[in-house]
């Protein structure tokens, strides 16, 4: 779902771990910045998905491939992609309605 009013981000994380998250994945606020927009900007090549674009859902896949904006679009899509296959796992799933699975 693309969101038409969303707040800027702002960064919440302690000053140890914005050094390690410098260190480890090149994350800082121009970085962090750059990729949120560069990474909105690929949803435009995928009309046919719904993104969520809020920055702390965005950032999740950003982090997970060290702002490397093609992998963590591509890692994005595979998630919708996956979310769309599967849809009677993800939509309204309840663990005690297949307690087979589970014993």
């Amino acid at each position: 779902m693309t969101d038409s009013v969303i707040s800027p981000y702002v960064c919440s994380l302690s000053e140890k771990t914005k050094k390690k998250a410098k260190a480890e994945l090149g994350e800082d606020d121009a970085t962090r910045n750059k990729s949120l927009a560069a990474l909105k900007q690929k949803f435009n090549e995928r009309p046919d998905i719904k993104f969520r674009s809020d920055p702390i859902f965005l950032l999740r896949f950003l982090r997970a491939k060290k702002f490397d904006v093609d992998r963590a679009f591509k890692t994005m899509v595979k998630y919708y992609e996956v979310r769309q296959d599967y849809r009677d796992i993800y939509e309204n799933f309840v663990p005690s309605a297949d307690r087979k699975s589970v014993v």
